[in-house]
C-alpha cells in the first residue's frame, strides 16, 4: 500500500488520525482482540515525521507479542490477518533480528473521515433551519416533550469497511434506521428500540397539520408538523446519493403510512394520519384500516 504513505501535501498525521485508525477498525468484527491490540501498537510506533516519517519504526513480531501481552503465534496471525485485511502493509522488510517496517493506511481514515463530515453536516444545517422555522410564525413550536426529528442517522459503522489493497475509495454497507448509541438489535436478534430485550415498541398515531418544502444550497426538505407537536424531516432532494436514497425510501413508508400511492404537492399530506413504531414510518394497524399489524413495513 505505497499509496498510503502521506505526503506533505495531505497534511500531518497526529493523535487523531492515530485514533480515528483504531476507532474505524474496532467497527470490524472481523478483527480480534489480540488484531487490535498488534494494530494499536504499530500506530503508536508511527513515525510522524523525520527522513523516515510516513511508516513504523522497525518492530519483530516477538517485540510486538512482549508488548501486547499476547504470545508469539497469535501475534504473528494478527499481523498476517491485518495485512490480509488492509490494515498494515510491509513498507521495508527486516533482516536478520531487525524487525518490519510498516505502513498504516491514513489516507484510508481521511477518506472515511471526509465521507462522515459530508454526511453530517447537511443533517446539521437542516436542523438549524428547522430550529429557525420554530423560532418564526411559519411553523407550530415543538412542546417540552418532543425533540426535533431529523433524517434518519446512519451508524458510524456503515462508513467503515476494512481497508483492503483493491478499494478505490470508501466502500459503504446498507445501514438501517436507527440513531447513535441505540442499539437496535440484541441477543437472538430480539428488538431493543423499545428499550427492553425482545418486547417491540408500540405503534403511535400522528397527524400531520403541516407540510412544506424547504430548499436551500440545491438541497430540498420535506419538512412535516404532527398536530401533538414535533415533526420530521426528509431529504427530497440531495447531491449526496446515500441521503437522497435514505429519503426517497422514508417518502416511500410514508407515502403507504399515509394511504396514499404518491405525493405531488406536499399539502396532500395536510390532514393525513402516519403511523410510527420506533421512529419509522408502518402500515396502519389492523384496527384503523383492516390491513394487518404484522404486515406493517
Amino acid at each position: 500500500m505505497e499509496g498510503d504513505k502521506p505526503s506533505l501535501a495531505e497534511g500531518a498525521i497526529g493523535p487523531v488520525q492515530q485514533f480515528q485508525l483504531l476507532l474505524y477498525a474496532t467497527k470490524d468484527t472481523e478483527l480480534s482482540a489480540c488484531d487490535l491490540a498488534v494494530l494499536a501498537e504499530l500506530a503508536d510506533r508511527f513515525l510522524k515525521d523525520g527522513p523516515k516519517g510516513g511508516a513504523t519504526r522497525p518492530t519483530s513480531a516477538a517485540h510486538l507479542a512482549k508488548e501486547t501481552g499476547r504470545d508469539d503465534a497469535s501475534t504473528a496471525r494478527s499481523i498476517a490477518h491485518l495485512a490480509e485485511r488492509g490494515y498494515i502493509s510491509i513498507a521495508e522488510q527486516g533482516i536478520g533480528r531487525r524487525g518490519n517496517t510498516y505502513l498504516l493506511p491514513f489516507r484510508w481514515v481521511r477518506d472515511t473521515a471526509t465521507a462522515i463530515y459530508n454526511y453530517i453536516k447537511p443533517l446539521a444545517q437542516a436542523k438549524r433551519r428547522r430550529r429557525r422555522a420554530q423560532r418564526s410564525d411559519r411553523t407550530r413550536a415543538v412542546s417540552s416533550g418532543d425533540t426535533v426529528a431529523t433524517a434518519p442517522a446512519r451508524s458510524l459503522r456503515s462508513f467503515v469497511t476494512a481497508p483492503v489493497r483493491y478499494l478505490d475509495g470508501v466502500a459503504t454497507a446498507p445501514t438501517r434506521h436507527q440513531s447513535y448509541g441505540l442499539p437496535m438489535e440484541g441477543p437472538i436478534d430480539a428488538d431493543m428500540s423499545a428499550g427492553t430485550y425482545g418486547v417491540p415498541p408500540p405503534v403511535v398515531t400522528k397527524k400531520i397539520v403541516g407540510a412544506t418544502v424547504e430548499t436551500e444550497d440545491g438541497e430540498s426538505w420535506l419538512s412535516l408538523d404532527f398536530e401533538e407537536g414535533g415533526g420530521d424531516i426528509i431529504a427530497v432532494e440531495s447531491a449526496d446519493k446515500d441521503m437522497q436514497a435514505d429519503g426517497q425510501r422514508e417518502l416511500e413508508l410514508l407515502c403507504a403510512s399515509a394511504g396514499l400511492d404518491e405525493v405531488n404537492e406536499p399539502a396532500e399530506l395536510i390532514g393525513c394520519r402516519v403511523y410510527l413504531r420506533g421512529g419509522r414510518y408502518v402500515l396502519a394497524p389492523a384496527n384503523d384500516n383492516g390491513v394487518a399489524d404484522d404486515e406493517a413495513a
